[in-house]
């Protein structure tokens, strides 16, 4: 029985993605969360243009060394569908 419960576990673990991506995955979020955050509180919207800005500004850790493409959050299309629906104030 144990043996059963063991294999079953096992097999368990090698669905989905690894921790390590897991937790890169994490990190690739938490980052664009807090460029909509920094964008927000300059009452701007985080597109390309805005996020080189956070990047040169130089002021948000998260944001040194940085592109504009790895701060973009959530993927696209829906981060360019977000934006146009915030920028055009689409929401209902």
């Amino acid at each position: 029985m144990a043996q059963s419960c063991n294999h079953s576990h096992q097999a368990h673990q090698s669905f989905g993605p690894q921790p390590n991506a897991r937790a890169l995955t994490l990190q690739e979020t938490a980052r664009g969360l807090m460029a909509w955050r920094a964008a927000l509180n300059k009452g701007l919207l985080p597109d390309e243009i805005c996020l080189q800005q956070i990047i040169d500004d130089g002021s948000e850790e998260f944001a040194v060394g940085r592109e504009p493409s790895e701060l973009k959050w959530p993927e696209e299309p829906l981060n360019t569908m977000l934006i146009r629906c915030l920028y055009l104030g689409v929401w209902t």
